[in-house]
């Protein structure tokens, strides 16, 4: 037996003796089924640990994000109506709490970039600065932007120029998702922030179907 006849029969006894097991994560908003993960019963497992890594973080670039969301700052008034104001219908709460629960069970950093859309007049009388005619600002998408790397209560928003980034650790992460739960149900009017300005983001309630 020749050596490329051994190392033939070498991958052919690990396919045969892998002890395959599927592992779905989620079902994501759009009715798709979320990650298989496949463990082979083998000691070699650097290269599978860095396939699993990037399939999980595959899993929350693709997730679909269906509703509205919205995410605006003031040019006005800005004195009382500081940093930036966010709110969702209520597709848009449920689809982005399953994403953050898919980040939280992620050991790794991990991001999502979503599209927003512009606050309607509606929205913009919730919290009604200068009678709802103030002024105001919005990017066309939002990256969450969970950092494993950084402590429970990072927070941070970075202004890009095509949209805006919330950077986060674990801990602020359950509170973002706690704020984006309430949201449909009439929560609204707080801020969740660190000591700089520019990181304040207030929760407006939105009662969209």
């Amino acid at each position: 037996m020749n050596e490329h006849q051994q190392l033939t029969k070498y991958i052919k006894h690990l396919a045969d003796s892998a002890n395959f097991k599927a592992i779905t994560f989620y079902k994501n908003c759009s009715g798709l089924t979320g990650l298989l993960s496949e463990m082979p019963n083998v000691s070699y497992t650097w290269p599978l640990c860095t396939s699993s890594k990037n399939l999980m973080k595959a899993q929350i670039e693709k997730y679909k994000i269906s509703g509205k969301v919205y995410a605006w700052t003031y040019k006005e008034n800005q004195r009382n109506y500081p940093g930036w104001n966010f709110s969702v219908d209520l597709k848009a709460s449920e689809c982005l709490s399953a994403l953050l629960s898919l980040m939280n069970d992620c050991e790794w950093s991990s991001k999502k970039t979503i599209s927003t859309e512009l606050p309607t007049e509606s929205q913009l009388k919730v919290p009604n600065n200068r009678n709802g005619v103030a002024s105001w600002k919005s990017k066309s998408n939002l990256t969450l932007n969970c950092k494993t790397s950084e402590s429970e209560n990072y927070w941070k928003i970075n202004e890009l120029d095509d949209g805006i980034e919330i950077q986060f650790g674990k801990a602020k992460l359950t509170e973002l998702q706690n704020a984006i739960n309430g949201i449909p149900k009439g929560n609204g009017d707080f801020a969740i922030t660190d000591q700089h300005e520019e990181n304040i983001l207030y929760f407006w309630w939105n009662l969209e179907e």
